[in-house]
């Protein structure tokens, strides 16, 4: 399996294309844009200091994680707290991230995404215990940085986050078994400088929530009803 296209990411309107050259390129729904036209995410309710927080808080954390900054250069900054409590998870789960801010491509589906992490993560062993001496597994994860409240959408984004990177691993010549075996991470930070995982597992409702998602935004993107309806 091998694509021969380039995925092309527009930064300031947000809009990914596939394509062998730009001007050929088709535009392919965000997850976001996915989620948004399907009605399960109001963006009018995102503020745009919550917006701009959260861009900020995701640049920080990929330069801490790059070697770019440490936490004494953020003293005066406001968002300190945040990229102190993901420099804490980092230590916590002792993570290796092969990849950070992956833009990916599923073509034969029709959308695109920026995953923020992937990597591996020593995370708790089923049915461990702290004192077995085997409490922890390391695994191989997708990780979503989140900076705001959790909301009922975050499996259903991770869910596509996955697709996107196990699509991919197989291009690159992983056996799909082996792929598909992504555990969903996200990262809750706040401003006191700590944080809260949660563990989404492996496939599930949300891999069902997705496809249905990505079906009704398909369905209205076609028949031209998005029109003042949310996409971000």
């Amino acid at each position: 399996m091998s694509d021969v296209s380039t995925l092309w990411f527009d930064a300031d309107t947000h809009q990914y294309h596939w394509g062998p050259l730009r001007e050929l390129a088709v535009e392919l729904m965000s997850v976001s844009a996915t989620l948004g036209y399907a009605g399960l995410v109001r963006t009018a309710y995102f503020t745009p200091q919550s917006r701009d927080r959260g861009t900020a808080v995701h640049a920080l954390t990929e330069q801490f994680d790059a070697g770019l900054v440490d936490l004494s250069m953020l003293a005066d900054d406001p968002l300190l707290p945040y990229v102190t409590a993901w420099a804490q998870f980092v230590e916590d789960t002792g993570a290796k991230f092969s990849r950070t801010e992956w833009a990916l491509a599923h073509p034969d589906l029709g959308y695109a995404g920026t995953i923020d992490r992937v990597g591996t993560l020593l995370l708790q062993a089923k049915g461990a215990t702290s004192g077995n001496g085997r409490s922890r597994v390391r695994r191989r994860c997708v990780v979503d940085i989140k900076s705001g409240v959790k909301t009922p959408t975050h499996p259903v984004q991770l869910a596509a986050y996955s697709a996107l990177v196990t699509r991919q691993l197989v291009v690159q010549g992983e056996a799909p078994r082996s792929a598909g075996k992504l555990c969903r991470i996200c990262v809750y930070l706040n401003k006191k400088g700590t944080y809260t995982v949660e563990d989404y597992g492996v496939g599930g409702e949300a891999d069902v929530l997705w496809a249905s998602a990505l079906t009704v935004a398909k369905f209205r993107r076609f028949h031209k009803l998005t029109e003042g309806h949310d996409a971000a």
